[in-house]
């Protein structure tokens, strides 16, 4: 990976990625100015996503690979289908997963990418129009909290091989999930790191066919983290990010809480969380993954492993930007089931994907 010389005072990042720093040690408080540009991005569309979904998936399609490797937690689109991480292996021990299985838009798969063992593929996964994919790895030895680690980030090219392998102990402590915002020869990504419980923001730029990482800078901090039994850890998971806004919402779990974060790709400090867009115990249960409906609706999936209620189990939930409650449904009779989702144009068609942890399987809701 080719990595392109900077301005002078800022820190280049060495072409081993394995020494990425932040640019500066500031932080600000997320108020004022801040919570008006979050509200600007309110929807003025008044129908539901949601309403419009059938009742039962379209299409369900197993994610397990010939490995065996359990536990979907990433989706991300692709130009003919989509891709999704495998967290687990197949003795369903968290954070050893190894596989991302790539779906074409006909109901078949197969294994796109198969990392070393112990990697624990998350649901921070992003593709890049020029063709590199992002993916996040959060190990562990026995699928324990207790034996958890930092992980890193993957870079990987359009057939599945790996390129690049980013690690930094502050900027990339379990990247866990990701947005991108995609200008062709350039991008920007934005990872959420579930153990120290902040976002970082890589600026990308696409030089003689090799992506070069010119800035790395932490963005936000101060999200709750926490080790679950159930779900290993918890911290800040879905991202989602509004370019006409620049807002970039953050679902974090443990804080069962989602924020959005003003001036996401110009930030040059880091914010103490952002703004408070929804704070609804009624109906949030641990909120994980996070986008965005063709309404402009913010679409969420309960993780349920904080303020769970059984009577309401792996929800998916529609919000508008400003944080007023839509509608909701249940995507799974079991707790926990519901993780990563994305929503995909096909054709004249709209096609919501999400993962079920229950079934172990890409769950497929086609809207006309």
């Amino acid at each position: 990976m080719r990595i392109r010389p900077v301005e002078k005072r800022r820190r280049s990042i060495r072409p081993s990625c394995e020494h990425l720093e932040p640019r500066l040690a500031l932080h600000a408080t997320g108020t004022g100015s801040a919570a008006a540009l979050v509200a600007t991005s309110a929807s003025t569309v008044s129908h539901s996503f949601i309403s419009l979904l059938p009742s039962t998936p379209t299409k369900s399609i197993s994610t397990i690979p010939a490995n065996g490797d359990l536990n979907p937690y990433g989706v991300a689109r692709v130009p003919r289908g989509a891709l999704v991480t495998n967290f687990n292996n197949s003795s369903n021990l968290q954070g050893t997963g190894t596989t991302i299985q790539k779906f074409f838009l006909n109901g078949t798969s197969k294994t796109w990418f198969t990392a070393p063992n112990g990697f624990g593929l998350t649901d921070a996964i992003g593709v890049l129009s020029k063709g590199f994919v992002f993916v996040g790895s959060v190990p562990t030895t026995d699928g324990t909290s207790a034996t958890v680690q930092q992980g890193s980030l993957l870079v990987l090219n359009r057939f599945g091989q790996k390129i690049g392998n980013l690690k930094n102990a502050n900027l990339l402590d379990g990247p866990w999930g990701m947005a991108v915002n995609d200008k062709g020869d350039n991008a920007q990504i934005f990872i959420s790191n579930v153990l120290n419980g902040t976002i970082t923001r890589l600026n990308v730029t696409i030089k003689n066919g090799l992506p070069d990482i010119t800035r790395a800078v932490q963005i936000a901090m101060g999200y709750t983290t926490q080790t679950s039994a159930s779900a290993l850890v918890l911290g800040p998971t879905g991202l989602a990010y509004n370019n006409q806004t620049n807002v970039l919402y953050v679902a974090s779990t443990a804080d069962n809480a989602i924020y959005g974060i003003p001036n996401a790709s110009s930030l040059q400090i880091a914010i103490n969380k952002g703004v408070a867009v929804v704070e609804n115990n009624s109906n949030l249960h641990g909120p994980v993954g996070l986008t965005f409906a063709p309404n402009g609706d913010l679409l969420v999936t309960n993780g349920d492993a904080v303020n769970p209620d059984a009577n309401n189990p792996s929800l998916l939930l529609e919000f508008r930007p400003r944080g007023a409650f839509v509608n909701s449904i249940s995507l799974d009779p079991a707790e926990g089931a519901a993780f990563g989702l994305v929503v995909k144009k096909v054709g004249r068609q709209f096609w919501l994907a999400t993962v079920n942890d229950d079934t172990n399987a890409l769950d497929i809701w086609v809207v006309s």
